[in-house]
């Protein structure tokens, strides 16, 4: 294809419009399942934590360019298609789309699977949807019942406003809710309130350190960890309480605790972010979820009380590296984040 290879089917009778259309979309699904293929044998793999990647999501969207959800419903179709393969053959030939076996991904079962695909088949994603649904029903949400606006706050049919008292005053925009404190069972409080993006900012950083503490990002969580470490950290009694425990040893050469100062030396010193780089060149972007990792692996003597033995590694690469030293037998692959 040239440059410009758009240009050429300007040139094309109508007939062989339709035909350059439909080869191409069968082409189009025969690369989908190819990709597919290839995709969840790479995940398998310990290939792209190698070449410097944290997840299998961080090289589709920086190495291959997709998109966040493009990435995200790639991973798990392939990751569902490598464990039922005869999901390749119906991806091939058009009996099933990305979106349709991303839709079914969490309801297939080695009981259901044969049965459910063959549903499934030649089907829209809102008829894929309905069988989830009737395969997952959901119950009815509550009946709502609200009062209707008084009639001289219903606009007029040609559209204007209705007409107002001289005493009358409404605000151009409507205020904001005040804070509010629900509570919606005897143990659970709903919080709600407004932010600006300061706030947003900060949330997200914080998600990102105390990854590796709280994977699924909940706010609840988020804010009761700093919450306690601000009261831990200020609170007269809190200082109290800590000041009667009993102390705990910082860190020693003979111990796989590493004391504090080196902890804040070695964030300093690698920048907040993984430090593995592959033998291309390529580091490792992430920083969420970061571990502090032994370059001398602690169970071979290495000592936990020097800064140059210390380094920052995501979990993913941590695992990766642990294997490479002490083998798959030693170090199970656990399940991690696309």
């Amino acid at each position: 294809m040239t440059e410009h290879f758009w240009q050429s089917c300007k040139g094309l009778e109508d007939k062989q419009l339709l035909f350059e259309l439909k080869e191409l979309a069968r082409q189009q699904q025969r690369c989908s399942a190819l990709f597919i293929a290839c995709l969840g044998e790479a995940d398998a793999r310990d290939l792209l934590q190698k070449e410097g990647f944290s997840t299998t999501f961080d090289y589709c969207t920086r190495e291959l360019k997709l998109s966040e959800r493009d990435a995200f419903r790639n991973i798990r179709v392939a990751r569902i298609a490598r464990k039922y393969q005869q999901i390749y053959s119906l991806i091939a030939d058009g009996s099933l789309t990305l979106c349709s076996v991303d839709i079914l991904a969490s309801h297939l079962k080695p009981d259901n699977v044969d049965r459910i695909l063959d549903r499934a088949q030649g089907k829209s994603v809102r008829d894929v949807e309905r069988l989830v649904a009737e395969l997952s029903p959901k119950p009815d949400r509550p009946d709502l019942m609200r009062r209707e606006a008084p009639a001289s706050m219903i606009p007029s049919a040609n559209g204007a406003s209705p007409p107002r008292s001289s005493s009358e005053s409404f605000p151009s925009a409507k205020p904001p809710r005040p804070d509010r404190l629900i509570f919606s069972a005897p143990t659970r409080v709903h919080f709600s309130f407004a932010a600006d993006e300061e706030l947003r900012n900060c949330v997200l950083r914080l998600k990102e350190l105390l990854w590796h503490k709280f994977p699924a990002g909940r706010l609840e969580d988020i804010f009761l960890e700093i919450a306690k470490q601000y009261l831990n950290a200020h609170d007269p009694q809190a200082q109290l309480d800590n000041h009667n425990a009993p102390r705990r040893s910082n860190g020693s050469f003979h111990s796989r605790n590493v004391p504090k100062w080196i902890r804040k030396r070695v964030w300093r010193r690698d920048g907040g972010q993984c430090t593995f780089v592959s033998q291309e060149g390529r580091r490792c972007s992430e920083r969420k979820g970061l571990q502090l990792d032994h370059v001398i692996p602690w169970a071979n003597g290495g000592p936990s009380n020097d800064p140059e033995n210390i380094r920052l590694l995501c979990w993913s690469h941590n695992q990766y590296i642990s294997r490479a030293v002490f083998g798959f037998s030693a170090v199970s692959k656990a399940k991690i984040p696309p």
